[in-house]
C-alpha cells in the first residue's frame, strides 16, 4: 500500500525526477521485503541508492552522503573481508543489518515521493 501511495499523485506522472525516484523506491522495495534476500540481491537496491544520490546531488544535503556512506559501508561491504569478522558474525548478520540503509533511504524516498510539494521534485536540469 505504502508503495503504491506515491501513484495518487497523477500530476507527476510526466515529471522525470518523480518517475527516478519512484524507480529507486520500487528497486529497493524488491530487495528489503523480499525474504528470501541473499548478499548477491543487494546489488538492484545499491542501484536504486546510486540512481537517488546523483538524482539529488543538486541538493548538496548533508544527510544524504551521510547515508550513502552507511549504505556503501554496510550493505556493500557487510559481507566482505573488509569488515573484521567480528562485527560482521556478531552485528551485521544476526540483526540483518544490511537491510538497514536501504530501508532508510526507502523511506527517505517514500516521503519525497508521496508528500513533498511538486516545487521540491523539480530540479535544474534533469537529463534522462
Amino acid at each position: 500500500i505504502l508503495l503504491m501511495l506515491p501513484l495518487l499523485r497523477f500530476k507527476l506522472y510526466n515529471n522525470p525526477l518523480f518517475q527516478l525516484y519512484y524507480l529507486c523506491l520500487v528497486l529497493i522495495t524488491t530487495v528489503i521485503y523480499s525474504s528470501g534476500a541473499e548478499s548477491p540481491t543487494y546489488v538492484i537496491a545499491m542501484v536504486g541508492i546510486a540512481v537517488w544520490f546523483v538524482v539529488g546531488m543538486h541538493k548538496k544535503n548533508m544527510v544524504n552522503i551521510i547515508v550513502l556512506i552507511f549504505a556503501i559501508i554496510i550493505t556493500s561491504l557487510g559481507s566482505t573481508d573488509l569488515v573484521p569478522h567480528f562485527v560482521k558474525h556478531n552485528f551485521i548478520r544476526p540483526y540483518a543489518l544490511k537491510a538497514l540503509p536501504s530501508f532508510i533511504v526507502w523511506l527517505m524516498l517514500l516521503w519525497l515521493v508521496a508528500f513533498k510539494k511538486e516545487q521540491e521534485l523539480k530540479s535544474p536540469q534533469v537529463v534522462i
